[in-house]
């Protein structure tokens, strides 16, 4: 009776763990997923939907898809952001800057009551190491710092001088 059971078991676990690497095995971890465009043909594609500079291209992995992040700066400094699938080819997302006309941004900017020394000191409490970038935009102030390996995002409010924004990340240049 104990042998015909500890058959049974062994023969259960052995089924068990047999489904388990079927079922891994079939699983969608795309961490691995291969590309089937290049960075390359990722640009051709971007270049014919979008008129512009490409200026960034970034492989990420957005909702478990291998895609290609494509930065485009077309007229009058807009940027568009384009998501283009690394295995289809296929535009995913195109996110353009166009939610404010000129007029109203200079507008935002002339009632800013802060300098930009004054934002910076506030920025800087937040953010270590360097500052590389610097913009008034929008009413607001944009920082960028990098520390050795990490890179901050700091936006200062331009009126009330509160940090509305703040980012760290890994730089992985």
């Amino acid at each position: 009776m104990k042998r015909k059971l500890m058959t049974v078991g062994v023969a259960g676990v052995v089924i068990l763990g047999g489904a388990i690497g079927v079922a891994a095995a079939s699983g969608t971890d795309t961490s691995s997923q291969k590309t089937s465009i290049t960075e390359g043909e990722a640009k051709q594609i971007v270049e014919k939907e979008v008129n512009g500079t490409i200026e960034k291209v970034e492989m990420e992995t957005d909702d478990g898809q291998r895609i290609y992040d494509i930065r485009v700066k077309g007229e009058n400094s807009k940027e568009t952001d384009v998501d283009v699938n690394a295995k289809t080819g296929k535009i995913i997302d195109i996110d353009r800057d166009e939610d404010q006309d000129d007029e109203s941004e200079n507008e935002a900017n002339a009632n800013v009551k802060l300098s930009m020394n004054e934002a910076t000191a506030i920025a800087k409490k937040e953010a270590e190491g360097k500052m590389v970038e610097a913009e008034l935009d929008d009413g607001h102030y944009d920082f960028e710092f990098k520390d050795g390996n990490n890179e901050y995002e700091v936006k200062v409010h331009g009126q009330t001088g509160e940090v509305i924004e703040f980012e760290q990340e890994k730089d992985e240049d």
